[in-house]
């Protein structure tokens, strides 16, 4: 759930099994070790493959995916993270309802329009 929050959510996720490896192994190289291996694995997790994931099931670009939680995040802080990629579906979904506006909708999803 920390991944939904940009830069302090992987942190604060990562800080606790650091921690936790100072005080079982007593070294700092160790917990270095567990921090900086955690950090980048929710790295590539939270930045490639949960937005590439979540594209090919909801139907939008993980582009922007990427940039709903970002922009929300940016306008509400902490809130705007949770709430930035409902926001784009209902954009979407509301610009898929009017003819006028499909192309929008087309445009910012995932899926191939096809041959015109």
């Amino acid at each position: 759930m920390l991944n939904d929050i940009p830069f302090i959510g992987p942190l604060v996720a990562t800080l606790f099994p650091a921690i936790f490896a100072i005080l079982q192994f007593a070294s700092r190289e160790v917990a270095l070790v567990v921090f900086v291996s955690l950090n980048l694995i929710q790295t590539v997790s939270g930045s490639y493959i949960e937005p590439l994931l979540a594209g090919k099931t909801l139907a939008i670009s993980c582009f922007m995916i990427l940039l709903a939680v970002f922009f929300g995040s940016f306008l509400w802080g902490i809130p705007g993270a949770f709430i930035g990629m409902p926001a784009l579906i209902a954009a979407l979904t509301t610009c898929l309802h009017f003819p006028k506006s499909r192309w929008v909708a087309d445009l910012l999803s995932g899926r191939d329009p096809g041959p015109a």
